[in-house]
């Protein structure tokens, strides 16, 4: 289990722009991390200037759907988005592993699968985002 994750924000020139999220571990730990962009910086243990485009756990998955959306192009080799955390900034990479036909609930859909590089030991994602859903995933794991 990945945990909850609740985010708010908007969206600016290099797409979604978080405002604040909230994690909750499946341990029971619970954090809040604030992206200021006013004073441009991350609120949480750490404090670093946030980069443009950066993202938090949550929306980095809609993120990836923007981009799907935005440029359909970009869905190839590996996606890198600097993505900011209770645990500090750091990059996530997710490698497209290509284009599949699978079984959800609202029927079989081709999808383009992407699995998030991740060290050993770490949680890591895999998602499969549905061009013809607007690129939203239709199936996280």
């Amino acid at each position: 289990m990945l945990g909850e994750f609740e985010s708010e924000g908007g969206e600016d020139d290099a797409g979604m722009a978080p405002a604040s999220t909230r994690e909750r571990s499946p341990t029971g730990g619970a954090w809040v991390t604030r992206f200021n962009r006013e004073e441009n910086r991350i609120d949480y243990a750490g404090g670093a200037a946030p980069p443009p485009g950066v993202q938090d756990r949550a929306s980095v998955l809609i993120q990836l759907a923007g981009m799907g959306l935005a440029e359909p192009d970009q869905m190839q080799d590996v996606i890198e988005i600097v993505v900011g955390g209770a645990a500090g900034t750091g990059i996530a990479r997710f490698r497209v592993m290509g284009q599949e036909e699978i079984d959800t609930g609202i029927g079989r859909l081709a999808a383009v699968h992407l699995a998030q590089l991740a060290p050993s030991g770490e949680r890591r994602v895999e998602l499969w985002l549905a061009p013809q859903q607007h690129w939203l995933p239709v199936r996280i794991r």
